[in-house]
């Protein structure tokens, strides 16, 4: 993974923009700036209000991925690592449909790929990612065709509106995983319109069993209690410690702590099973 996460930056040709908003700031302008503490609009570019330099979108996520996936991965794969005794029974020797919201550049992907081979799950997967940045979705395309060499084959649909997905229909022998990783923060979420699309997509595929994994940095989970509230009939999964503590090895100099870098994250899990 280092040629995703660590070269694109270190091995960056540089431009005047480039050089001027990321090799002459330091890590704190970096993630609080530009990367608005991962909640950046990557649809758009960034430019400091008296600035005629323009960093485009691309290498904002070239900046997201150096930051941020390491960190991602990391409590995505300690939480289906948590889960196994359920997800082995649900996913073994089944079709999963794995639902990812919010999908950026495939980190919850690989991490649920890896837990399978780790795990030694067999199982098919028709993964559909959803993002509104093109420049996520690029990066998550490349990244999920170097997973399916490494790792095992899924079929991978991507798309950028998450809304397309009330027409979704999954077959009923498929059991659907929805895998919602730090998005019901994003600053340009309409929350209403995005129940309405979960809706709508539930209501269509109402024979399938339906496991919903979600995770947010705490003090961030006011959509979640929204979401909850909406569809009352999932309960939840017996969680002991709803708070993770999780230890990562960042890049060198991504973060101002020495690793493991340890960060506290919220989950939750619901599901239509009895």
């Amino acid at each position: 993974m280092l040629n995703f996460v660590k070269q694109p930056f270190i091995k960056h040709g540089g431009n005047d923009s480039w050089n001027h908003y990321v090799v002459n700031k330091d890590r704190n302008y970096h993630m609080k700036n530009i990367l608005n503490q991962g909640r950046a609009d990557f649809t758009a570019n960034y430019q400091e209000k008296d600035s005629s330099l323009v960093l485009s979108n691309v290498d904002m996520e070239i900046l997201y991925r150096y930051y941020y996936f390491q960190f991602h991965y990391t409590s995505s794969l300690y939480i289906y690592e948590l889960g196994m005794n359920t997800l082995r029974t649900l996913i073994e020797n089944c079709q999963v449909a794995f639902i990812d919201i919010g999908c950026g550049p495939f980190t919850s992907g690989v991490a649920f790929k890896e837990f399978c081979v780790a795990q030694g799950i067999t199982t098919t997967i028709n993964y559909y990612g959803y993002d509104i940045a093109q420049v996520m979705m690029n990066s998550g395309m490349a990244i999920a065709q170097y997973s399916n060499d490494v790792h095992f084959t899924t079929q991978n649909d991507f798309h950028l509106d998450y809304n397309s997905l009330q027409q979704l229909i999954i077959s009923d022998e498929k059991v659907i995983i929805v895998n919602i990783c730090y998005f019901l923060s994003a600053y340009k979420l309409n929350i209403n319109e995005f129940l309405d699309t979960i809706e709508a997509f539930f209501n269509r595929n109402v024979g399938n069993q339906i496991l919903i994994i979600y995770q947010n940095p705490e003090g961030l989970n006011r959509n979640w209690k929204l979401f909850k509230q909406r569809f009352k009939s999932f309960r939840t999964l017996k969680i002991d410690n709803s708070s993770l503590s999780v230890a990562f090895d960042a890049v060198k100099g991504t973060w101002a702590y020495a690793n493991p870098v340890k960060r506290k994250v919220y989950y939750d899990c619901l599901t239509n099973l009895n």
